[in-house]
Protein backbone atom coordinates (compact mmCIF):
# COMPACT_ATOMS: atom_id res chain seq x y z
CA UNK A 1 0.00 0.00 0.00
CA UNK A 2 2.76 2.32 1.44
CA UNK A 3 4.96 2.02 -2.34
CA UNK A 4 1.36 2.90 -4.01
CA UNK A 5 0.45 5.71 -1.97
CA UNK A 6 4.08 6.71 -3.07
CA UNK A 7 4.11 6.51 -6.67
CA UNK A 8 0.44 8.46 -6.42
CA UNK A 9 1.74 10.97 -5.12
CA UNK A 10 4.82 10.98 -6.85
CA UNK A 11 2.67 10.76 -10.37
CA UNK A 12 0.37 13.53 -8.91
CA UNK A 13 3.56 15.49 -8.04
CA UNK A 14 4.86 15.18 -11.68
CA UNK A 15 1.63 16.21 -12.70
CA UNK A 16 1.28 19.46 -10.34
CA UNK A 17 4.62 20.56 -11.85
CA UNK A 18 3.15 20.15 -15.44
CA UNK A 19 0.16 22.49 -14.81
CA UNK A 20 -2.09 19.96 -14.63
CA UNK A 21 -3.90 21.23 -11.91
CA UNK A 22 -7.20 19.11 -11.78
CA UNK A 23 -6.02 15.37 -11.87
CA UNK A 24 -3.40 16.35 -9.66
CA UNK A 25 -5.91 17.23 -6.81
CA UNK A 26 -7.57 14.35 -8.01
CA UNK A 27 -4.49 12.18 -7.01
CA UNK A 28 -3.67 13.86 -3.83
CA UNK A 29 -7.41 13.19 -3.05
CA UNK A 30 -7.33 9.65 -3.72
CA UNK A 31 -3.85 9.23 -1.64
CA UNK A 32 -5.90 11.41 1.43
CA UNK A 33 -9.27 8.95 1.21
CA UNK A 34 -6.91 5.55 1.51
CA UNK A 35 -4.41 7.32 4.03
CA UNK A 36 -6.31 10.57 5.66
CA UNK A 37 -3.30 11.20 7.54
CA UNK A 38 -0.90 11.24 4.83
CA UNK A 39 0.88 14.50 5.53
CA UNK A 40 2.77 15.30 1.66
CA UNK A 41 -0.90 14.62 -0.20
CA UNK A 42 -2.32 17.13 2.50
CA UNK A 43 0.81 19.49 1.80
CA UNK A 44 0.55 19.25 -1.67
CA UNK A 45 -2.93 19.32 -1.79
CA UNK A 46 -3.02 23.11 0.60
CA UNK A 47 0.30 24.11 -2.38
CA UNK A 48 -2.18 23.22 -5.05
CA UNK A 49 -5.22 25.17 -3.41
CA UNK A 50 -2.57 28.71 -3.16
CA UNK A 51 -1.62 28.00 -6.77
CA UNK A 52 -5.13 28.43 -7.52
CA UNK A 53 -5.82 31.29 -5.58
CA UNK A 54 -7.26 29.81 -2.66
CA UNK A 55 -5.57 30.51 0.48
CA UNK A 56 -8.73 29.91 3.14
CA UNK A 57 -8.76 26.10 2.07
CA UNK A 58 -5.01 25.90 1.96
CA UNK A 59 -4.60 26.79 5.72
CA UNK A 60 -5.99 23.89 7.10
CA UNK A 61 -4.27 21.27 4.74
CA UNK A 62 -1.24 22.91 6.09
CA UNK A 63 -2.47 22.15 9.45
CA UNK A 64 -2.81 18.76 8.88
CA UNK A 65 0.45 18.25 7.62
CA UNK A 66 2.08 19.57 10.26
CA UNK A 67 -0.06 18.01 13.04
CA UNK A 68 0.91 14.43 11.15
CA UNK A 69 4.87 15.44 10.92
CA UNK A 70 5.82 18.67 12.31
CA UNK A 71 9.42 18.15 12.01
CA UNK A 72 9.07 19.57 8.33
CA UNK A 73 10.17 22.40 8.02
CA UNK A 74 8.91 23.05 4.58
CA UNK A 75 5.44 22.15 6.24
CA UNK A 76 5.46 25.41 8.48
CA UNK A 77 6.91 27.49 5.70
CA UNK A 78 3.90 26.90 3.30
CA UNK A 79 1.94 27.31 6.12
CA UNK A 80 3.78 30.74 7.04
CA UNK A 81 3.29 31.96 3.69
CA UNK A 82 -0.09 30.93 3.67
CA UNK A 83 -0.50 33.24 6.54
CA UNK A 84 1.06 35.99 4.75
CA UNK A 85 -0.92 35.89 1.76
CA UNK A 86 -4.33 35.59 3.77
CA UNK A 87 -3.57 38.61 5.43
CA UNK A 88 -2.80 36.92 9.19
CA UNK A 89 0.13 39.10 10.04
CA UNK A 90 0.35 38.72 13.49
CA UNK A 91 -0.11 35.04 13.35
CA UNK A 92 2.24 34.88 10.62
CA UNK A 93 4.58 36.41 13.11
CA UNK A 94 4.10 34.21 16.34
CA UNK A 95 4.53 31.53 13.90
CA UNK A 96 7.80 32.62 12.42
CA UNK A 97 9.35 33.28 15.32
CA UNK A 98 8.71 30.18 16.96
CA UNK A 99 10.11 27.92 14.00
CA UNK A 100 13.27 29.96 14.52
CA UNK A 101 13.19 29.29 17.95
CA UNK A 102 12.48 25.71 17.21
CA UNK A 103 15.73 26.23 15.09
CA UNK A 104 14.41 26.26 11.92
CA UNK A 105 17.15 26.39 9.06
CA UNK A 106 17.96 30.58 8.09
CA UNK A 107 17.71 29.67 4.74
CA UNK A 108 13.81 29.29 4.89
CA UNK A 109 12.97 31.90 7.34
CA UNK A 110 14.93 34.54 5.81
CA UNK A 111 12.27 34.73 2.48
CA UNK A 112 9.82 34.28 4.84
CA UNK A 113 11.20 37.41 6.98
CA UNK A 114 11.02 39.49 3.77
CA UNK A 115 7.93 38.60 2.68
CA UNK A 116 6.46 39.49 6.05
CA UNK A 117 8.04 43.09 5.88
CA UNK A 118 7.00 43.82 2.61
CA UNK A 119 3.61 42.80 3.22
CA UNK A 120 3.04 44.90 6.18
CA UNK A 121 4.83 47.50 4.62
CA UNK A 122 2.36 47.13 1.98
CA UNK A 123 -0.54 47.02 4.33
CA UNK A 124 0.30 50.11 6.44
CA UNK A 125 0.78 51.87 3.28
CA UNK A 126 -2.78 50.90 1.98
CA UNK A 127 -4.55 51.39 5.83
CA UNK A 128 -3.03 55.31 5.79
CA UNK A 129 -2.91 56.58 2.53
CA UNK A 130 -1.55 59.79 2.28
CA UNK A 131 -4.42 62.88 1.73
CA UNK A 132 -3.13 64.96 -1.08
Amino acid sequence: MELSINKTLQHAASLHADGDLREAEDLYRAVLRQQPDQPDASHNLGVLAIDEGYTKKALPLFVAAIQSDPNRELFWFSYIDGLIRDGNFEEAERTLLDVKQAGASQAGVEPLERLLAQALSTHEDSDHPILA
